[in-house]
């Protein structure tokens, strides 16, 4: 147990004083978590990211969703997976940023009385910008807020619907030469 706790210690001092941060080369890894209780009425949320700097302060990479949503007698579960883009301005310790990302949605609906089930599949896309708070060299504190349109395919045809969407979340930013380290290349 002290072992574990020395190397945790250890990584988090070394994380606070290696520069990583937007530069090319370095990866950024993180998400957002959402959980909403209510009456009747829970949805919990978690979507992870990993992405590459592929030029300073831009980054690409890809976006996992999960989502379980109920209400009443219903549920829905979401599983979506798809491509991101980052571009960051400045290079202080609170930098906006600008992100587009698009998702494939596959959605369960299940009605509990009478019994009963369907797959629905479609897209997701979101536009929006933030600002990450860097809270040390590696760990930034994240709110985004845009626009988030989601569209499902069925047989009765296409149903969407879109609107203001606020995330707030964490992201670790590892630069190659930790990224090499853990890996051990």
């Amino acid at each position: 147990m002290k072992k574990n706790v020395f190397t945790l210690l250890v990584f988090v001092v070394m994380a606070g004083t290696v520069v990583a941060q937007t530069e090319e080369g370095s990866w950024l890894v993180g998400g957002n978590l959402e959980l909403n209780t209510g009456k009747n009425n829970t949805t919990f949320a978690i979507s992870p990211t990993a992405a590459y700097f592929f030029a300073d302060n831009f980054a690409g990479g890809a976006m996992f969703d999960f989502t379980h949503h109920s209400l009443g007698q219903g549920s829905t579960t979401s599983f979506g997976v798809g491509p991101l883009l980052r571009y960051y301005f400045g290079t202080g310790n609170t930098r906006p940023l600008l992100q587009g990302s698009w998702n494939y949605l596959s959605t369960k609906i299940k009605v509990d009385e009478p019994e009963s089930s369907t797959t629905v599949n479609g897209g997701e896309y979101f536009l929006g910008a933030g600002l990450a708070g860097f809270i040390n060299r590696n760990v930034a504190l994240e709110a985004l807020a845009g626009y988030d349109h989601v569209k499902y395919r069925h047989d009765g045809g296409d149903n969407g619907s879109g609107g203001f969407l606020l995330k707030v979340g964490f992201q670790v930013y590892l630069s190659g030469s930790q990224m090499s380290r853990a890996t051990g290349r």
